[in-house]
């Protein structure tokens, strides 16, 4: 199953989400601390509802995981978002980052959804963060309240790329294979940089710096980043077009957000089921234990039982002799401190004991 999309992807899937231009946001909800759902109202379409995984996923679904109570961050959310505007969404760059540029009567923000690394949800205003799911440190670049966002890009974009940079970049690479080339310096992942080769016709190993042409391969890169979305499944893969390097099957979906909805939001209903049933069995585990236990205490208190009862069975079938004991004692002890009561009871036929620190009388009885 897909576990992320590439920046090329993103370019499509951000492409069908310019429908949420001109709707607000009217719920907020924070399920986990990696999912985020936004809930509009879009003119003429009514309730919209944007899952957000970072940092593998985000699209339109119907699907709702339950939310036990709203964290920190999705009230914060709550309080500045609710019935604001989109104005636009975005993706920076050839990155893995969307931007959602929302405003309100008097204020304005940015809502930025990281998708790459470990991911992060963070609101901007006036470029500033305001607050963040998470505040990573890197060696660059840094996110704390307060400081300004620094967005992460390349240098070069894939979708604004030319021949010339096209040449320049080959140049200054330092992979050792065309292929690493593409997936990394022009972030198009090993899929996509193999079907540009393939297309081409490059030998996907053959260094960067020994590529002579140039036009082929741009023209593939042209092809890629300019194909019409026909969403098909690809061994595991969901694309939203079809691959001349790879044997794909057409989906039913036209949009490339429904055939993400589709598979992921099945895959989402199996793991909570199968998260749920680890819980009850966890649940069940923990309860066998308590019964055990409580078990074995039971039969530690049932031999504690019997052989108090046979205490009390013997004192009451001795009752006159056990009597004449303490009175005994009752006596002595006006007469004698407990040290010497203890010496002078010494070789005594029924007193066993005599615990002058707890005044406790051991008898035998048997």
């Amino acid at each position: 199953m897909k576990n992320q999309v590439s920046a090329l992807e993103l370019h499509y899937l951000v492409d069908e989400l310019k429908f949420l231009v001109g709707g607000k946001i009217n719920q907020v909800y924070h399920p986990d601390k990696n999912e985020l759902l936004l809930q509009f109202h879009v003119p003429n379409k009514g309730k919209v509802l944007l899952r957000v995984l970072v940092p593998n996923f985000l699209y339109i679904t119907n699907y709702k995981p339950q939310q036990e109570s709203p964290s920190g961050f999705c009230t914060y959310l709550r309080k500045k978002l609710y019935n604001i505007r989109v104005r636009s969404v975005e993706q920076k760059g050839c990155e893995r980052v969307v931007e959602f540029i929302l405003e309100a009567k008097v204020e304005k923000f940015s809502l930025v959804f990281e998708l790459f690394g470990k991911g992060n949800i963070l609101l901007l205003q006036d470029g500033k963060i305001l607050s963040a799911v998470d505040y990573p440190i890197w060696k660059d670049r840094t996110v704390k309240p307060g400081d300004v966002y620094v967005y992460p890009l390349k240098d070069f974009n894939l979708f604004e790329l030319s021949e010339k940079e096209l040449v320049q970049l080959l140049a200054k690479s330092d992979k050792e294979s065309i292929v690493r080339a593409l997936a990394m310096d022009l972030g198009l992942g090993g899929l996509f940089a193999e079907e540009i080769c393939f297309v081409a016709g490059i030998d996907k190993d053959k260094s960067p710096k020994k590529i002579d042409d140039f036009k082929k391969l741009f023209k593939s890169i042209d092809v890629l980043r300019n194909n019409k979305v026909v969403p098909c499944v690809c061994d595991s893969e969901l694309l939203p077009f079809d691959l001349r390097s790879k044997v794909c099957v057409k989906s039913s979906f036209s949009s490339f957000n429904e055939l993400l909805d589709s598979e992921l939001t099945k895959a989402s209903i199996e793991l909570a089921g199968g998260v749920e049933e680890k819980a009850k069995s966890k649940e069940s585990d923990k309860l066998k234990r308590i019964i055990s236990a409580q078990q074995e205490s039971i039969k530690e208190l049932e031999v504690k039982e019997s052989v108090e009862r046979e205490k009390a069975d013997l004192i009451y079938h001795n009752y006159q002799l056990v009597n004449d004991v303490l009175s005994q004692i009752k006596d002595a002890r006006k007469k004698f401190s407990f040290a010497e009561m203890k010496e002078k009871l010494k070789g005594h036929k029924l007193i066993k004991d005599f615990n002058a620190k707890d005044k406790s009388v051991t008898v035998d009885l048997k």
